[in-house]
């Protein structure tokens, strides 16, 4: 495909920072619900609102992410099965400092057992990540029916390289409609309680490789089943500011960026990868003083079900 994704995001982005200004909030937890849409029980189709972030952007895109099972490692610590380290930018640490040697040891450790092919690619993978948040007003499973749950806020986090194609041919169309500019985005993409036009997001997994199909369209007499009868949509506005806040923070499942890197649980990380790196290789570890240990902190648990490609 000849047009850059990056590029054109910027501009789709661009498109919507008018008037947009917006004071960072914390997150909190439970108020907005994740869904990984690489995961098999999340297979389906989904009609949402589209919510421009606080930062005026369409989607967050996160570049390689590397991440490791925790079982593969031997690590019983707290969290999902896959433990991921994000891109150093994104925890604000300072050059030179304990915890930015901690994190380049860690990248060389990952970049060490993945070309040591000790681990598959269903135990260590680094991928992109492309964040959506929206208001979901019905999803289908792909049978078709109609699942049972309230209409909600939501984050959609999507590791497929097939959304990134998918996106972008949705809106490199939309735009050539438009004379090739972006500014019909700022009609969709907003931060707007009412909402008139919606998007329909289906994923689903044939022969080992992901289908995506991402549309855009105005809400209508096909949709008034999911939207009392009306053609457009009013989002509460204490939930709407208590739930579209940072989706990078949603992610990690912290309440603000400086609680997004956490030494002490890095730390027992590393421990665990480069032991089993040692082991897989024969070498000896290195005798060590005893030495107390901090208690490990509690990170809520919220399985991703993600398959391996």
């Amino acid at each position: 495909m000849s047009a850059n994704f990056d590029q054109l995001l910027k501009n789709l982005e661009d498109s919507g920072k008018k008037n947009v200004s917006y004071p960072a909030k914390k997150y909190k937890d439970k108020v907005i619900d994740s869904i990984w849409m690489a995961g098999p029980p999340n297979y389906g189709s989904y009609y949402v609102l589209p919510v421009l972030t606080e930062e005026g952007n369409i989607l967050t895109v996160i570049n390689k992410v590397m991440q490791i099972t925790k079982d593969a490692i031997g690590y019983d610590g707290p969290g999902g099965k896959w433990l991921r380290l994000y891109p150093k930018d994104l925890y604000g640490i300072t050059p030179g400092s304990e915890d930015d040697i901690l994190y380049d040891k860690l990248q060389s450790l990952f970049w060490t057992i993945k070309k040591s092919e000790l681990l598959s690619y269903s135990n260590i993978s680094f991928k992109d990540y492309y964040l959506l948040q929206a208001y979901t007003l019905a999803s289908f499973d792909l049978n078709s029916n109609l699942r049972e749950h309230p209409t909600k806020p939501t984050l959609f986090i999507i590791n497929t390289g097939k959304f990134k194609e998918a996106f972008l041919e949705e809106c490199k169309s939309k735009s050539s409609l438009q004379g090739g500019s972006p500014k019909w985005m700022e009609k969709i993409y907003n931060r707007d309680l009412v909402k008139t036009n919606l998007i329909k997001l289906s994923l689903k997994l044939v022969d080992r490789e992901y289908i995506t199909s991402y549309s855009h369209s105005r809400i209508t007499e096909e949709h008034h089943g999911f939207t009392e009868g009306k053609d457009e949509v009013t989002i509460d506005k204490e939930l709407f500011d208590t739930s579209f806040t940072c989706p990078i923070n949603q992610l990690m499942r912290v309440e603000s960026n400086e609680t997004r890197w956490n030494l002490e649980l890095w730390k027992g990380i590393h421990d665990k990868m480069e032991a089993f790196y040692n082991k897989s290789n024969g070498i000896e570890p290195t005798p060590e003083i005893a030495k107390e240990v901090a208690p490990t902190p509690v990170i809520p648990v919220e399985e991703e079900d993600e398959l391996p490609f």
